[in-house]
């Protein structure tokens, strides 16, 4: 695979996370009393049209306190940002994107492992179609995470079939059934097989800018994360 390739294979798995995940949105806030204000009347003049009052074109006053304006402003409460669902997804966009890179994504699994966004694809590759792989992608806050597991045997392309606890079912394209561990960024022989959490590698992952249908910019290259 060439640099470009594998940037442009960061880009599009960062947009698949960040489509998988919520955004935050910012609360309105309620409008301020006029400054310099104290306790005296806010005085207000409105002309009025059309023979509301005896004389057309006649200017009405409205006079309300500050307590009262202020008893009628309801502020609106604050937004909690949420994160997507997690669980299993497919999605048109993110089948398209990776077959671009030599990748048919069967379908993906989204949650959260420590904290950290992780998405898994799951397919096979488009020149060996027989051989079945998955993609990881991890955000870890200002830098990402993707790693490529392959089946020791080739049974075909993989499909997410069930989660549980963060450990995934896979069934292959000829029914054959893989375990994959996501705390432990691994392969399993079972749901109940115990093993470790996988270190998260210390380092800054190169990737492309995400580009949603143009040109992705490619960052500089791999260095070690500031302590």
């Amino acid at each position: 695979m060439t640099k470009t390739q594998h940037n442009r294979g960061m880009a599009i798995a960062m947009s698949a996370t960040l489509l998988a995940m919520g955004s935050a949105c910012t609360p309105l806030s309620a409008p301020p009393v006029p400054s310099g204000v104290g306790t005296e009347s806010i005085v207000t003049t409105v002309e009025v049209l059309g023979g509301a009052t005896e004389k057309p074109g006649e200017a009405a006053t409205v006079i309300a306190d500050k307590a009262t304006l202020a008893a009628r402003i309801t502020p609106l409460p604050p937004i909690t940002p949420q994160l997507a669902p997690t669980g299993i997804y497919d999605d048109a966009y993110v089948k398209a994107e990776w077959l671009k890179q030599g990748f048919s994504v069967q379908n993906a699994w989204f949650g959260i492992e420590a904290k950290n966004a992780v998405t898994i694809f799951a397919g096979s590759f488009v020149d060996d179609p027989k051989q079945g792989a998955l993609k990881l992608v991890m955000m870890l806050g200002d830098r990402t995470l993707q790693e490529e597991y392959r089946t020791t045997e080739k049974h075909g392309s993989l499909k997410v079939a069930e989660a549980t606890n963060n450990r995934l079912m896979l069934v292959a394209e000829d029914g054959t059934v893989f375990y994959f561990d996501v705390p432990g960024h691994r392969f399993v022989s079972s749901l109940e097989e115990k093993v470790p959490v996988a270190t998260v590698p210390a380092t800054y992952t190169p990737m492309a800018t995400p580009d949603f249908g143009q040109r992705a910019t490619p960052m500089p290259t791999g260095y070690p994360a500031a302590p």
